[in-house]
């Protein structure tokens, strides 16, 4: 039994004719008649049968013709995945949240590092709306974003690890000793806030909408090193992850407090939805979530 039999008997079932399933296929009549001719052989049995009004399948036929077209199917598929894995990959294009990549760039690249396939990785630095687009209209591979804000239709993704939101403020900030805080403890503090699109502003407007409060904001902006120096200038205090505070090499100029009720996010690898992943991206995946925890 050879692949091209198959190939031509669907041919022949979907055209319901073997003139017109020769002219699809560019080959003979005699030469398709032929190759139908010993696949019922090697079944034991007729397959089709031809009519005035063209080809008709047996009830075994009918029972071939499913198995034939998962075989085909599946062999489409794994020629293409072959075809993946001759491509040279140029740059595997990464996204994720400015906060988030300083916290966890460098470990990822360590653990990617070790990868017997090493390629460049291209890090795209957003809010997580932005990455959000960038990833369903295919101008990124992979985005690392926190689960809690978007809708993960037509993604898959994989949990990458859970973090804490907290309150940034100096270490000689008045709240500086709390161990968590509450909407109306900060109800009148200057915040200095990252822009809309990142999203980690959310579990801060909750808690203030659920307490009634309308917080001061001295600005937004989207570079994190500016956020360190109002927080660390006591000229404002600030949401960020927990991480970051534990990471910073000034981390005894700041204090990390927890929110009442406490808000964690939960970061994940997301990829669109496809039939097959490129090896790159496969092995990616595999390093970044191996042991989660360590990262």
């Amino acid at each position: 039994m050879k692949l091209t039999q198959l190939q031509y008997f669907m041919c022949i079932s979907e055209c319901g004719s073997f003139t017109k399933a020769a002219e699809q296929l560019h080959i003979t009549q005699p030469s398709l008649s032929k190759a139908i001719a010993e696949l019922e052989v090697e079944a034991g049995t007729t397959l089709l049968l031809r009519t005035k009004s063209g080809v008709q399948l047996t009830q075994e036929g009918q029972i071939v013709l499913e198995q034939v077209r998962n075989i085909l199917r599946e062999t489409d598929e794994l020629s293409e995945m072959f075809w993946q894995m001759r491509q040279t990959y140029h740059t595997l294009k990464i996204g994720i949240p400015p906060t988030m990549g300083y916290c966890f760039i460098p470990a990822i690249m360590g653990r990617v590092s070790t990868l017997k396939n090493e390629v460049p990785i291209e890090w795209k630095e957003s809010g997580t709306n932005n990455l959000e687009q960038l990833l369903r209209s295919g101008k990124i591979d992979i985005a690392i974003i926190p689960s809690n804000f978007i809708q993960m239709d037509n993604l898959e993704y994989r949990k990458f690890r859970d973090v804490e939101e907290i309150l940034f403020v100096a270490k000689d900030h008045p709240l500086a000793n709390e161990k968590s805080v509450t909407a109306d403890m900060i109800a009148n503090e200057r915040f200095v806030l990252f822009n809309e699109e990142y999203n980690q502003n959310v579990p801060f407007d909750k808690l203030f909408n659920n307490g009634g409060f309308f917080p001061k904001r001295v600005t937004y902006t989207s570079q994190l090193s500016t956020a360190l120096n109002y927080v660390e200038k006591n000229i404002a205090v600030s949401v960020m992850i927990r991480d970051i505070w534990e990471l910073s090499p000034h981390k005894s100029n700041f204090r990390a407090i927890s929110f009442d009720p406490p808000y964690h996010l939960e970061l994940v690898l997301a990829w669109r939805k496809q039939s097959h992943l490129s090896w790159v991206m496969r092995d990616f995946i595999r390093a970044v979530i191996k042991s989660p925890t360590e990262i």
